[in-house]
């Protein structure tokens, strides 16, 4: 989990009046980090097995049932990879979002597929500013999640969960030609990696404006 910084919380506000949306919650496992505030959660609740009894909103976060500008805070982890239409889903956070209010997102730059058929995209910088400026946000921080380290551990362990245990499972058997697992699973598996993105925007009120930046 990805709890918000203290100066992050400060920036942010606290109390009943200040109103966060999680947009896709699940299981809104980020719930009690905003305990200090009002939490709304909405989700299309089409899992099965998960518990959506905590959902006020059950809707695609392409239309999410309320009232311009009712949002101080939207907060978005490992969601828009789902969403067929991701423009279409920043279009309605923008039109939600009260003015110099943030949105703040999570989403995977290169991670296997899961949640088959439901996975459809991956994020890069140039994307995350692409759609800040096509639907007039301000980028005010994109940072990465992880970095070279956790992707190298990361394919690591995926590619030992695709191993057959077998006894001589090594780079090579002994008459020098390579296991029978080298050429079905090693190539396809090395390339799945976990670096995210997390992403900070604003809809910067016209004082503030030049307070955002874009930070590495």
């Amino acid at each position: 989990m990805h709890e918000p910084s203290p100066s992050a919380r400060r920036r942010g506000g606290s109390g009943p009046d200040f109103v966060v949306l999680d947009a896709g919650a699940g299981s809104a496992p980020y719930r009690d980090l905003f305990s200090h505030v009002t939490y709304e959660a909405a989700d299309v609740a089409a899992t099965p097995g998960k518990d959506y009894s905590h959902i006020d909103y059950r809707c695609d976060v392409v239309d999410v049932p309320v009232a311009d500008g009712r949002f101080d805070l939207i907060w978005c982890s490992q969601v828009l990879e789902h969403v067929r239409e991701p423009e279409r889903a920043l279009r309605e956070f923008h039109r939600i979002l009260k003015r110099g209010g943030e949105v703040w997102l999570t989403a995977p730059f290169y991670y296997e597929e899961h949640e088959m058929p439901w996975d459809f995209f991956r994020y890069t910088r140039s994307a995350w500013e692409h759609f800040a400026e096509l639907i007039g946000f301000e980028v005010v921080e994109i940072e990465r999640m992880e970095g070279a380290f956790g992707t190298v551990a990361y394919s690591l362990q995926a590619a030992a969960r695709a191993m057959p245990p077998s006894t001589g499972a090594t780079a090579g058997n002994s008459n020098g030609s390579r296991p029978r697992w080298w050429n079905s699973n090693w190539r396809s598996v090395v390339r799945i990696s976990a670096s995210r993105r997390t992403t900070r925007w604003s809809t910067a009120a016209p004082d503030e404006a030049s307070r955002a930046s874009v930070r590495p």
